[in-house]
């Protein structure tokens, strides 16, 4: 966030572009005592008052939001032992005791959270490789899909519809700013879709089988990697049909069901005339 100088590497996670962020204000706060409005218009590079000010200090609070979200993909002690110290960062964020006093001369509470972002990050490695695999997947089922359609094994409307499907979930694979650890929701939804398509399109039932095969070890490694596994397996098997994968998926995608899918399907909305058979 600050200006000037060379470009430096974009962080591995919020967890660390948060770190590095209020490291920078506290070192400006040790230059003279200043306060911390002072600091904090030295850190982000641009004077207090200025719209680039708020956008950087508004950031800075979004960043916080994004490391909760990661800090809830951490294991259970990790995640207990980081969440104690989360009221001393969030003060370390907005300061309560006022922004024209002093930056306060407290414990340095940022030990912990760079040693959160080394935890985060090597599981964010982990989740691109998944990730990138899952994007090579999509890419073989779009072609599947699109052959069903040319070949007259699938109507048009449900074959364009299960390609939609598949376009978003490429599209927030793609997308850079969308954080890897947020495709493990997106991932879980998109099993939910699936779910909703196969109950709209019953007779497309033979080519989503061919589809949730492609793609359903991708997405379960990218969500909980042990299911994983056991799926392997199912598909590997070749007899399993698109429903019996999908039911099996579910304990991976608790909140699958409640998404956007789910009230598509109740409010009736979709590019299909055809009713549920």
């Amino acid at each position: 966030m600050t200006s000037g100088g060379a470009e430096k590497e974009k962080p591995l996670s919020s967890t660390r572009a948060l770190h590095d962020l209020l490291r920078t204000v506290r070192a400006e706060a040790m230059q003279g005592g200043r306060s911390v409005l002072e600091a904090w218009s030295g850190a982000l590079g641009v004077g207090h008052g200025s719209p680039e000010f708020v956008r950087g200090h508004i950031r800075a609070t979004d960043l916080f939001s994004e490391m909760l979200a990661e800090l809830d993909t951490l294991d259970e002690p990790a995640k207990r032992r980081y969440e104690s110290r989360l009221s001393i960062w969030w003060d370390a964020l907005v300061e309560p005791a006022g922004w024209s006093e002093p930056v306060p001369n407290r414990d340095d509470p940022l030990d912990h959270l760079d040693s959160m972002a080394d935890i985060v990050e090597a599981q964010s490695v982990e989740l691109r490789t998944a990730a990138q695999k899952l994007r090579d997947a999509l890419t073989t089922a779009r072609r599947i899909v699109v052959q069903a359609v040319n070949d007259g094994e699938v109507e048009e409307s449900a074959g364009s519809r299960l390609i939609d499907l598949i376009d978003r979930l490429l599209h927030e694979i793609d997308d850079p700013q969308k954080s890897v650890f947020r495709l493990k929701d997106v991932a879980a939804t998109f099993l939910g879709d699936l779910q909703i398509f196969l109950i709209r399109y019953p007779q497309a039932v033979g080519v989503l089988s061919r589809v949730v095969g492609t793609v359903i070890v991708g997405i379960t490694v990218l969500i909980d990697p042990v299911a994983a596994a056991g799926l392997a397996s199912a598909v590997a098997a070749g007899s399993w049909t698109a429903d019996r994968i999908l039911a099996s998926a579910e304990p991976v995608m608790p909140k699958a069901l409640e998404s956007g899918a789910t009230r598509e399907l109740e409010s009736g909305s979709g590019d299909s005339e055809e009713t549920d058979s």
